[in-house]
């Protein structure tokens, strides 16, 4: 793995989130992975969209909404079992930085770098 060790907590840099994986992402961590979502997710997030065009009904697209926060955990805890130093730190910044990405353009780049290293299949030499 390009990037990895035991996942960190936006809140204390010392301490593992476990419960994270039951728990709803943080904005932090759903700004840092905004243009993963997009991507990965964007089928599922069509499928609502238009779900929500035919009714008004809250209740009428529970199941399309369920895709999408189950498409969005997957790639979170994704993203923190392959990158996690990078993912918390980029999230970290943006949190710090009134989410403003060009004030963590730096830590975005060493993110999607560790992202594309991660999906990179390891070579058997």
């Amino acid at each position: 793995r390009a990037c990895g060790g035991r996942r960190a907590s936006l809140d204390d840099d010392n301490s593992a989130r476990p419960e994270a994986a039951l728990s709803m992402a943080t904005a932090a961590e759903l700004y840092a992975a905004s243009k993963l979502i997009a991507v990965e997710c964007k089928a599922v997030n069509k499928a609502y969209l238009l779900c929500k065009k035919e009714s008004r009904n809250p209740a009428h697209c529970l199941a399309e909404g369920a895709g999408v926060k189950s498409c969005v955990d997957g790639l979170v805890a994704r993203l923190h079992e392959t990158c996690d130093a990078e993912y918390v730190k980029y999230g970290k910044c943006l949190q710090n930085d009134n989410f403003r990405f060009e004030e963590c353009r730096k830590l975005q780049k060493a993110f999607e770098g560790a992202v594309a290293a991660a999906a990179t299949p390891a070579s058997t030499t």
